[in-house]
């Protein structure tokens, strides 16, 4: 399995993956979304899904206009890569 964290571009109109001068976790948004690749038996090259995950510890797991932002982009993503 493989991890890569998404984040807001700059100007807000996708995600993408961490800057490099980003550490994981470090965004301000309490919604946060991954690509992952699964590798199985079937598919050894592996799978990549999207994961979005609303974080309760942030703002109490508020669901603001950031959060929004966010799960859209990434759902606009994962519908775009299929």
């Amino acid at each position: 399995m493989t991890a890569v964290e998404l984040a807001l571009s700059h100007d807000g109109s996708r995600v993408v993956p961490l800057d490099a001068m980003q550490k994981p976790g470090s965004n301000k948004i309490g919604m946060v979304a991954w690509t992952v690749t699964l590798a199985t038996p079937e598919f050894p090259a592996g799978r990549t899904i999207v994961v979005i995950a609303n974080d309760i510890t942030f703002a109490q797991g508020t669901f603001g206009p950031l959060e929004d932002l966010v799960f859209e982009r990434a759902s606009q993503y994962a519908r775009e890569v299929r």
